[in-house]
């Protein structure tokens, strides 16, 4: 899967602030991925909804961009889920991407 240019990180920045960006990408592919496999997508299907929750981040400060992608494409599937339920899939997510980033070595 490639993303658009617009969305990676710079080097030009700090490090820190490039890692925590590449968590944030990480925990949105996660989710997309998950949210993906909810909606019944097939692996192409899944990687290009994953790319959007990605660039969803994007939209506005914050993840309410990408709950509400999320909710969005739930619901037009007829999928209710409750928002601490979607929340807490967001933070475990989060938890998870950074995991990933931890354990490197």
């Amino acid at each position: 899967m490639t993303l658009p240019a617009e969305i990676m990180p710079t080097t030009a920045g700090c490090l820190f602030d490039a890692t925590e960006h590449n968590v944030v990408a990480r925990r949105n592919l996660i989710l997309g991925l998950s949210v993906g496999r909810l909606l019944g997508h097939g692996s192409d299907e899944m990687e290009g909804f994953a790319a959007e929750v990605i660039a969803a981040d994007h939209r506005e400060p914050g993840h309410d961009d990408v709950l509400g992608l999320l909710r969005e494409a739930l619901a037009r599937r007829g999928l209710s889920v409750a928002e601490p339920e979607l929340t807490a899939a967001l933070v475990e997510a989060q938890r998870t991407a950074r995991l990933h980033f931890t354990a490197t070595d």
